[in-house]
């Protein structure tokens, strides 16, 4: 039970510090980040973009 109990909270706090770093970087660049069954969608056009939006096929796949 308590190497459960541990387990837990090992993935709580890499569950937390994964959150702060994305919350870092969201701020830094300004870029946003939208999360959708199946999928996660981080950026878009570029901050401040002058300019019509990318059109399809210019996504970049990120996997884990």
């Amino acid at each position: 039970m308590y190497l459960a109990v541990y387990e837990y909270s090992v993935a709580k706090v890499r569950q937390c510090a994964w959150f702060l770093y994305l919350q870092e970087i969201l701020q830094r660049t300004g870029y946003s980040h939208e999360v959708t069954p199946g999928q996660r969608k981080y950026g878009g056009p570029p901050p401040n973009w002058d300019g019509p939006p990318p059109g399809p096929g210019h996504e970049v796949m990120y996997l884990k």
